[in-house]
């Protein structure tokens, strides 16, 4: 046999072993801090082995702050019943594999270490070794049962986090896997990644870190998000709203008090929002209906939609998309937009209607008991009288213009290169025709 064909044999041989040291948990390969191939991925998922640690308990009078570091599994927090003050930590490790020999080897491998600081009234638990985790092995769960007012510190990978009645000061950081808060009187700090996140009932400051995630929040005192890649549910929220980056991502909110957000990509849809709105956004759509107070949206490339709100100032800025605004009541609404269609469906507008546009057509209706002062100037473009009145259009070389001495509210409209239509409302108002905005329906979490 040739030696090339000889290396060759013993290299298929060579893969075999490893392969089946692999397969069998013997055998781990690692690249970095502690990450094995796939670690999500668990082998001879059917086959979990069970080993409950001694139940650790403490008194709350001694410990007020509970930390875990956990490499991998779950953790669950319970509320302890009333005739219950003391703190129980519940450890299991269960260990996926066809043999239970071999899963007991690999159970006495893992070591949970109990740290104790009197003097901060804290425990610390954690998991070893650190680096040799056999990620696609093992699971490491804990359950706690807690009175009400426990701090909590938890640091989880591949699994999930439950709390349920209790906890405060609340603080949750979890790679890959759930999240799941309800019922809780308190402030909560959270960083994700990867998997849902279902807060509801929070009575406090939710600040919200994630990627890759499916958001979903109910009843809030106040929020405060970062995102990306997330796909976001929210219903009411008792104060400010404050998302300060949100990128290739949906967000649906319903009853909320004041609304904050800078996006990029991110599909949005409001409804019930007083306190006013704040929108930077490029690329997707953006719908408001049911709207009180102020409305600033400064966007491009976005389809924007409004429906039913009543401010004291509007203002939007847009390019290269369809703005279409109905049933709005305000003092003033100023647009600036560019190659994107406008129509303008108003009930109320007490003072000023302020429109720059550049080669798009406009459409602006209104009540007929409405009177306004028009000041409208095309250089190159078409206005189009379709109200009651017949105002005199001027006509110039190169120039159109209608100038009407009085009225209100004032309307100016400079709209150099393209169309600009005027008419009334019917009696019985219609809604003019608006183009559909695709909004996804999400989920509750």
């Amino acid at each position: 046999m040739k030696r090339k064909e000889l290396l060759i044999v013993i290299c298929v041989i060579a893969f075999g072993i490893i392969y089946n040291a692999v397969e069998s948990g013997d055998f781990e390969i690692r690249f970095y801090e502690g990450c094995s191939i796939s670690p999500r991925s668990l082998q001879d998922r059917k086959y979990p082995n069970d080993f409950a640690r001694e139940e650790l308990q403490y008194s709350y009078a001694n410990i007020k702050k509970i930390e875990i570091h956990n490499t991998a599994g779950g953790i669950v927090v319970e509320k302890s019943t009333d005739n219950e003050d003391g703190i129980r930590v519940k450890p299991l490790v269960r260990v996926y594999h066809r043999s239970k020999e071999k899963a007991a080897k690999i159970e006495k491998t893992i070591k949970i270490v109990t740290r104790t600081s009197k003097a901060n009234k804290k425990i610390s638990l954690s998991i070893q070794p650190g680096e040799g985790f056999p990620y696609r092995r093992v699971r490491v769960h804990f359950k706690l049962v807690v009175p009400e007012g426990i701090e909590l510190d938890l640091w989880n990978r591949y699994g999930d986090i439950d709390i349920d009645g209790c906890g405060k000061n609340i603080s949750l950081d979890e790679k890959h896997g759930d999240i799941s808060v309800k019922q809780a009187e308190t402030n909560i700090k959270i960083r994700h990644g990867h998997g849902n996140v279902a807060l509801r009932d929070i009575n406090g400051r939710i600040e919200l870190s994630s990627k890759h995630s499916r958001i979903g929040i109910k009843n809030a005192g106040e929020l405060k998000l970062h995102f990306s890649h997330a796909r976001v549910s929210i219903n009411r929220v008792e104060k400010k709203t404050d998302i300060d980056y949100a990128a290739h991502s949906s967000i649906e909110m319903e009853d909320g008090n004041g609304f904050a957000l800078e996006g990029r990509h991110t599909k949005i849809k409001l409804k019930k929002i007083n306190g006013g709105v704040n929108i930077k956004n490029s690329h997707s759509a953006i719908t408001l209906e049911d709207i009180t107070g102020n409305v600033n949206i400064k966007a491009r490339h976005c389809k924007i939609f409004l429906d039913q709100v009543i401010s004291d100032s509007v203002i939007l800025k847009n390019a290269y998309a369809y703005i279409g605004i109905e049933g709005i009541t305000a003092k003033t609404l100023d647009i600036l937009t560019s190659h994107g269609s406008l129509d303008i469906a108003f009930d109320q507008v007490e003072e000023r209607i302020n429109i720059k546009n550049k080669h798009s057509r406009i459409s602006l209706e209104y009540p007929p008991s409405v009177k306004p002062l028009f000041n409208i100037n095309s250089k190159y473009g078409t206005i189009i009288d379709k109200t009651s009145v017949k105002y005199t259009i001027l006509k110039e070389k190169n120039r159109m213009s209608l100038n009407n001495p009085e009225g209100k509210p004032e309307i100016i409209i400079n709209n150099p290169y393209g169309t600009t239509v005027l008419k009334n409302s019917r009696e019985e108002p219609k809604k003019p025709k608006m183009e559909k905005v695709e909004t996804e329906e999400f989920r509750q979490l």
